[in-house]
This record gives C-alpha cells, structure tokens and sequence, in this order.
C-alpha cells in the first residue's frame, strides 16, 4: 500500500517524541533511586560510627585512668569523614552531611578532640575522654 510523505513525517515525529519521553523518565527515575540510595548509605555511615564511638565511651567511662581502647572505625562508601567531641556532644561529618549526638551523662566527664577518617584511640586520663589518631 502506497503511503503519503506527510503521514511518515508525523509518524516519525511521533516516535521520536515518544522515545524522548521514555528517556527522560529513565533518566528521572534512576536519579531518585540513586539520590535514595545514597542517602540510605549516609544513613548506614552515621551510625556505625556513632554506634562503635559511644560503645567505646561507654565501657572506657567505668575504666581507670590511663585506660584507652582503639577504635576501628568501618570504612566509609561516602569517603572522608569527620568524628569529634564537642560541648558534650559526638559530631560526625560524612559526606558534607554533618550529625550531632547529645552525650548526656550523670558523671563529670570532659570529652575532647577528633580525627579525620581512619581508625583512633579513645584514652581516659582522669575525667577527660580524649579521642586521638591512633
């Protein structure tokens, strides 16, 4: 059957369209699961670091002076990260994000420093809690 140019011409017009849109949505579709994923993972970050810092925290409160105890931080899928003591508090920075964790505590203990990705050394001289590079 013969076919006229211009029924071809919208014909073609249309399908480009059409495969434009599925390229956009595609496109669209994969970003938001991506963006989702990383978030989940950032999620994942936090608290494992937080998780192996406040456990150590914990048993080195009860420890006589001079005790420390290594950490070994996991590695991060975000790259490089931040973990430190401040005003009686954890912060951790992973991925541009930052997280603050209030540590309350009926004791006075005095926490102090921080490191940059890697593992660290959590030491108790007296009633400070010093978090350092091992």
């Amino acid at each position: 059957m013969y076919r006229k140019g211009q029924y071809l011409a919208v014909e073609t017009v249309l399908s480009l369209g059409l495969s434009v849109i599925v390229a956009t949505a595609s496109i669209t579709l994969y970003s938001g699961y991506r963006s989702s994923v990383i978030d989940a993972i950032g999620e994942r970050d936090f608290t494992a670091i937080r998780s192996e810092v406040l456990t150590a925290v914990h048993n080195l409160r009860e420890a006589s002076s001079g005790s420390y105890i290594t950490l070994n931080l996991p590695k991060q899928d975000q790259g490089e990260y931040t973990v430190g003591f401040t005003d009686d508090s954890l912060r951790i920075t992973v991925g541009g994000e930052t997280e603050v964790t209030e540590l309350q505590f009926n004791d006075s203990v005095n926490f102090e420093g921080s490191i940059e990705t890697g593992d660290a050394r959590l030491t108790k001289i007296q009633n400070t809690v010093a978090l350092r590079p091992s």
